[in-house]
């Protein structure tokens, strides 16, 4: 059997793109780092990837919002420490209010400075998140939750529910 010389260029040109072929996949592989890079590579390879890929995002979107729950529980620490400073203020202004060394202009003095203790606390119940959520108001987001009715006492307006963010598949924490 003879092998005409057209024969063998195409066979030596099919091979030479054969190789470059190879070679640019290879190049590919390297220059991405990944052993599949198009899902034709590897179609049960690429399904493993895609399914490592959604879990990475779940996990960082859990993490996120752990570091969300712990800021808003960091957050309404912080403010129920000011409350707490401001009840011990407000019992000091009492304790010095009640003294019979003091004039009616002193007594009006501590009246109004106990005013804004009260005022600062009902600011503070009434606190948001920074997406303007109300902190101590359950799931009741269009209102205040602490607000003066006509009577001038003040009443809650948010609901019973606390909030809650899910931190892990399984695991809810309230906020």
């Amino acid at each position: 059997m003879r092998i005409s010389s057209v024969t063998m260029f195409e066979q030596s040109t099919a091979s030479m793109n054969r190789q470059q072929s190879d070679f640019l996949k290879v190049s590919q592989q390297l220059a991405s780092g990944r052993r599949v890079v198009n899902p034709s590579d590897d179609p049960q390879a690429a399904s493993r990837a895609v399914g490592v890929d959604q879990s990475i995002s779940i996990t960082e979107q859990y993490a996120d919002s752990r570091v969300s729950a712990r800021n808003s529980v960091a957050q309404t620490e912080s403010i129920l420490n000011s409350v707490s400073d401001a009840v011990i203020r407000a019992k000091e202004l009492l304790i010095q209010a009640s003294s019979d060394t003091l004039s009616d202009v002193d007594r009006e003095s501590v009246t109004s400075e106990l005013k804004g203790v009260y005022e600062t606390l009902i600011g503070q119940a009434n606190a948001t998140d920074g997406s303007g959520r109300y902190l101590f108001g359950g799931y009741k987001d269009n209102a205040p939750p602490f607000a003066k009715n006509a009577e001038g006492s003040v009443e809650y307006n948010g609901d019973a529910n606390s909030r809650e963010q899910q931190v892990d598949s399984s695991r809810l924490m309230p906020v």
